[in-house]
C-alpha cells in the first residue's frame, strides 16, 4: 500500500493557497476538478458511494460554501498523518452540518452520532445558536423521542 503523504501535501498546499472567504464557487470547483487529475495521474480512479477511494477509504474533498463550513474548517482539529498535518472537522460541527441539510441519510448520521457520545452537547449547542439552526434541532429532537 502507497503512502498518501504525496497526496496529501498536494491536497494541503491547494487548500491553504485557496482564501476560503473570498473564492468563488467556480474558482474552487476549477482547484477541485484539477484535484481529481492529480489523482487520475497518480492511479486513483476508483469511486465508491460518495467519495474517492484513496489508499483503500472512499474520501470526500467538500468545498465549504456556507459560514458553518467555514466556521468548521477553521476550527478543525489538525491531525498528523505520514508527518503532513491533516484537518478533520470537529464532531459538533459535522453534526451541524449534516442537521443544516437534512437528508434522511444525514438524520441517520446524527443519531450514530449522538448514540456513540461523539458529540459535545454544549459545544453543539453552541454552534447551533451562532448559525441559526435551534429550531431544526428542537424537531429533530421531537423526532427522536417518537
Amino acid at each position: 500500500m502507497r503512502s498518501p503523504a504525496p497526496l496529501l501535501r498536494y491536497f494541503t498546499s491547494r487548500l491553504s493557497q485557496q482564501k476560503t472567504s473570498t473564492s468563488s464557487y467556480r474558482r474552487r470547483k476549477i482547484d477541485f476538478l484539477s484535484g481529481l487529475d492529480y489523482l487520475k495521474a497518480h492511479g486513483y480512479t476508483t469511486f465508491e458511494k460518495e467519495g474517492i477511494v484513496i489508499e483503500g477509504w472512499p474520501v470526500q474533498f467538500l468545498p465549504a460554501t456556507t459560514a458553518l463550513e467555514r466556521e468548521a474548517y477553521l476550527n478543525a482539529q489538525i491531525l498528523d498523518v505520514d508527518e503532513i498535518p491533516v484537518r478533520v472537522a470537529l464532531p459538533e460541527h459535522l453534526v451541524a452540518i449534516m442537521l443544516n441539510v437534512g437528508r434522511p441519510k444525514d438524520t441517520a448520521r446524527i443519531k450514530m452520532f449522538l448514540s456513540q457520545d461523539a458529540v459535545e452537547l454544549s459545544a453543539l449547542k453552541d454552534v447551533l445558536n451562532r448559525h441559526g439552526l435551534t429550531e431544526k434541532w428542537s424537531r429533530l429532537q421531537e423526532e427522536f423521542l417518537k
